[in-house]
């Protein structure tokens, strides 16, 4: 066929077809980035956004966050030891949090409000949070959809897009970039595409193979660590893609820098919490037996796959401890979960083994992901025990994975159609139906009663749900919406600490002493761990001028939560009214060693007078 071209001439630059295809990979890949935007940008930064679920207490009250304490107090303190500690070790998120909260309006006055309104909120302004949780989430996807076009020209991984489509547009990412908390997700798989995309870079003929590798593996295993603890799973992962690119040298590299990077993690966990290793004192099933805990985890992962395989669903409510304790299926949800999976790896493992070239490359890949898609559900499923059973971020680190598994899967499901067009319109139809569906994922979000009210049609029987709305009414200003769903939380489950300890405050605010002093002394009953449930006791006993048995409340909220800065506040109040100045003094200097910003503790220690 005549090219148009003299004999011999050369050809015109980027004429070559694989220059036309690796041109095409990244224009999709550009498009793909800017549908990511498109969907959640507007989706996620509504016009007046709220704080979702506990986004205020990650922020309001922060010192670490706010500023007043430097930066470096991020690798010091649990992740929520303003408030009580919950055994998680996340320096870069709160840095990150920090960033925002300095570039936000934090005095509200571009908002419309005076800057003594927005003093009296305390509120920052939430679209710049949620703006980097957009932006975070495109560079991920950015990042890890470079990687893969680099497997596919560099090593013949054919680019998993279906996978990678999932990943930008599933509703179930809305937990991750709608909710600014779910920020910890979106770090650790920053840290897991820049690994990734590294690793293509890594060649065979390099001088220093095993270095290469091990200086990758640690940089971004230790981002992926200091954004959240699943990012232990990066470390084999890594490896193993690092073996594949540059060779065995080079995967032994990885893993030894991946092992390095756990260590030193480790190492800052135990100066900065006095553990070593992950855990969540306050965790639902904490109490129960390894083998029963595992069982609930993987049956809650059930739930899970489904919200998954459902985007049109638009966010289901995710499993709650009563959803599952209460079903006699509990067992039979975890078997089948695992029989699913065994079942998708021995039909990959076979169609690996019946298929060549390409098609065995992509099948052998997607049995790999299958399997890193395992490592990534384990330490989530209950081996130890987790703040939550299940909630949509923990499905982002699997998807991330999981592209090449399903780009192998909806191979399989879509083999009996011999029209390339029709399937590849298949998929494309996939993932309108998830860009479609994510908007209305991420309106859950947008405030705090918008988050609850989507769990209480499927959770009405769930105290704790109750109790959240009660305090999203009340934060509205509607307080009869908020004393009801506070009672209904009550008579749901009469030992919940948390619902009396809401009412009393309630009640408190009212000015009904006598009612707050009831509610709040049955909910340390319920509830003798409860801090929140003790200082707000201590408060009442103050307006009651019981000023030594306010102190006595307040010395066990500090035991309790040692680094919540208001405690230490009470405490110095309540001793300096019962005549102990030199104890006051020193409850006092712990508040603002805990946060300097707090200008009621200066306030309580000017009433002190000089020291004598």
């Amino acid at each position: 066929m005549p090219t148009g071209r003299p004999p011999g001439a050369p050809a015109l630059a980027g004429s070559h077809p694989a220059n036309h295809g690796r041109r095409r990979g990244w224009i999709g890949l550009a498009c793909l980035v800017l549908a990511t935007l498109v969907i959640w940008g507007p989706a996620s930064i509504p016009d007046r956004p709220g704080p979702s679920f506990d986004d205020r207490e990650a922020v309001v009250g922060n010192p670490v966050v706010e500023g007043a304490l430097p930066a470096r107090a991020a690798f010091e303190r649990d992740y929520w030891h303003h408030l009580e500690d919950a055994g998680h070790f996340r320096p870069l998120a709160s840095l990150l949090l920090r960033w925002d909260h300095a570039r936000s309006d934090p005095l509200g006055t571009k908002r419309g409000g005076t800057a003594e309104e927005a003093r009296a909120d305390g509120e920052p302004d939430w679209r710049a949070f949620r703006r980097t949780n957009v932006a975070l989430h495109a560079l991920v996807i950015l990042l890890l959809g470079a990687a893969l076009l680099r497997l596919d020209r560099r090593h013949g991984l054919p680019t998993p897009w279906i996978g990678l489509g999932l990943l930008a547009l599933h509703p179930a990412c809305a937990d991750v970039v709608a909710w600014i908390s779910g920020r910890t997700s979106l770090v650790s798989a920053l840290g897991a595409a820049l690994g990734l995309l590294g690793t293509t870079f890594l060649a065979r003929t390099s001088r220093a193979p095993a270095l290469g590798g091990a200086a990758l593996a640690f940089t971004a295993c230790g981002i992926a660590l200091l954004g959240k603890e699943d990012g232990v799973v990066l470390v084999p992962v890594l490896a193993l893609v690092a073996a594949r690119c540059a060779g065995r040298r080079a995967g032994l590299g990885a893993l030894t820098g991946g092992l390095l990077a756990l260590v030193v993690i480790a190492a800052l966990r135990q100066h900065a919490l006095g553990s070593p290793l992950p855990s969540s004192p306050a965790a639902p099933l904490a109490s129960f037996p390894l083998v029963e805990r595992v069982t609930l985890g993987l049956a809650a992962w059930w739930r899970g796959l489904m919200e998954f395989l459902t985007p049109w669903t638009a966010w289901p409510p995710s499993a709650h401890l009563s959803d599952l304790t209460s079903s006699p299926g509990a067992w039979a949800r975890a078997a089948a979960l695992l029989a699913v999976a065994l079942g998708a790896a021995l039909a990959l493992a076979r169609r690996a083994i019946r298929t060549t070239s390409r098609p065995k490359a992509r099948a052998a890949a997607g049995l790999a992901s299958l399997a890193a898609v395992g490592l990534a559900i384990v330490p989530l499923a209950q081996v130890v025990p987790a703040g939550e059973l299940f909630a949509p971020r923990f499905l982002y680190q699997p998807m991330l994975l999981g592209c090449y598994a399903a780009a192998a899967l909806a191979d399989a499901v879509l083999a009996p159609l011999r029209s390339p067009r029709l399937r590849a319109a298949l998929q494309l139809g996939a993932l309108a139906v998830c860009a479609a569906a994510a908007p209305r994922a991420a309106a859950t979000y947008e405030g705090r009663a918008s988050f609850w009210r989507a769990h209480l049609p499927d959770h009405a029987g769930d105290s704790r749900v109750w109790n959240d709305l009660g305090n999203a009414a009340r934060e509205a200003g509607d307080l009869a919406e908020a004393r009801a769903a506070f009672e209904r939380a009550i008579e749901l489950d009469p030992g919940y600490s948390r619902p009396r300890t809401n009412l009393g405050t309630l009640s408190l605010a009212e000015g009904d002493l006598l009612e707050a002093e009831l509610q709040l002394r049955a909910a340390v009953a319920a509830g003798p761990r409860n801090p929140v449930a003790r200082a707000n006791l201590g408060n009442m006993l103050l307006r009651a001028e019981a000023f030594d048995e306010a102190a006595a409340q307040y010395r066990q909220a500090v035991e309790l939560a040692p680094g919540r800065a208001a405690y230490h506040r009470g405490l110095g109040r309540a001793l300096r009214l019962a005549g102990d100045a030199a104890g006051a003094r020193a409850a006092l200097r712990q508040a603002l060693v805990l946060d300097p910003a707090d200008l009621r503790a200066r306030a309580e220690v000017e009433r002190l007078g000089p020291q004598r």
